[in-house]
């Protein structure tokens, strides 16, 4: 699923309040690579909630970044990313025809006359893009990700004006999504790629149900998937920036410095005292109990009452030390970091710090190399 979907060669643009993220990635005889990358901070205000307040400055930020790349840019057709906290996803079910023939146009009429029952926006005020994810003769399950027009077109304007061609938009949790799970379609050798090219090759995803902890700088969420697609997304109001101040605040820092305490202890108790450990800890309580929530409320809406999940932590502060252990201890459950370069076989020249917070980027970088995204 993806708005205005189509093919390039293309980079990948993420955007968010505070930062702005690009890769380029290519594919060669020797495999793939993230031949260019580079990450912007941009002023407060240009973009807030995921909502542009000033436009010349973002385009003159995006000029910037193309400026300020390591490697080498070598398209000006851009996959970019919408705020998640935008974007409505839901599965409904839909009952199928009694005609024999069903084709998309079908499909897409019925769900016109279904939308406004779980949509409260006007339906001509919306893009929306949608996938079947289970059929049977009576029924189809279709997952629907809808966003107001106005802004997608806030990003298309900003992105045009700085001399790029947007050719697709698509939601965070689709680009983190391609990034962290292999797939064959990206990383075959070209030969085989090509002799394959009729195949539909979907990626290789865990068999359970995986909740994706996205925990960003300044934006974070989770990602419910299972049966192999995005089953809903949930904001989170828990993120790095968030965390820094409060150790700030608390302790009298500054926020460079509170930044760094937070990097060189994290959940460590036997470090600084075991003061930035509490603080810390207090934290995260919050970000247990969501977790918790947006469980609780998948588990009611597949009618179960057990069911064993496992996470994946990415974004900027999944890297925090003592973060894996404490989630897997809090929620009983298994956890690790999610690996952004699942569907990169070159080992790119980015320091590992930065890797985790490009999962995005990377996604959206990917997205000119699958053959039939999923």
């Amino acid at each position: 699923m993806s708005f205005f979907s189509t093919q390039f060669n293309s980079c990948g643009l993420d955007f968010s309040d505070s930062y702005l993220k690009l890769t380029e990635i290519s594919k060669t005889f020797k495999g793939t690579r993230i031949q260019a990358w580079g990450i912007k901070k941009i002023e407060a205000g240009i973009i807030e909630k995921g909502e542009i307040r000033d436009s010349a400055k973002l385009t003159q930020a995006i000029k910037d970044l193309q400026k300020n790349i390591h490697g080498r840019l070598t398209t000006n057709y851009v996959v970019s990313s919408l705020p998640e906290s935008k974007v409505f996803i839901k599965i409904i079910t839909l009952k199928n025809p009694s005609i024999k023939k069903f084709n998309h146009e079908d499909l897409k009429k019925q769900l016109e006359t279904e939308l406004p029952n779980h949509i409260p926006v006007d339906i001509e005020q919306l893009r929306y893009d949608f996938q079947i994810i289970a059929k049977n003769s009576d029924a189809s399950e279709v997952l629907i990700a809808a966003i107001p027009k106005i802004i997608c077109d806030q990003y298309l304007e900003a992105i045009l004006a700085a001399n790029l061609k947007p050719v697709v938009q698509e939601t965070e949790a689709q680009a983190v999504t391609r990034a962290i799970f292999p797939n064959s379609t990206i990383t075959e050798k070209i030969k085989t790629n090509i002799q394959n090219k009729t195949n539909k090759h979907l990626p290789d995803c865990p068999p359970r149900s995986l909740i994706i902890v996205n925990l960003g700088e300044v934006k974070s969420n989770l990602i419910f998937w299972d049966n192999n697609t995005i089953q809903f997304t949930a904001d989170l109001d828990i993120t790095g920036h968030k965390l820094t101040q409060k150790i700030a605040q608390q302790l009298n820092l500054s926020e460079d410095k509170a930044e760094k305490a937070k990097t060189i202890c994290g959940l460590d108790s036997h470090k600084g005292k075991g003061e930035i450990y509490q603080i810390v800890d207090d934290f995260f309580i919050d970000l247990v109990l969501e977790i918790k929530k947006a469980q609780d409320y998948w588990l009611r809406l597949k009618n179960s009452s057990v069911e064993t999940f496992s996470l994946n932590l990415v974004g900027d502060g999944a890297g925090l030390p003592g973060l894996k252990d404490y989630l897997a201890v809090k929620l009983k459950t298994h956890v690790c970091l999610a690996n952004p370069l699942a569907n990169i076989t070159l080992q790119p020249n980015i320091p590992p710090a930065h890797l985790s917070g490009l999962t995005c980027a990377i996604g959206l970088g990917l997205r000119h190399l699958v053959i039939e995204d999923f």
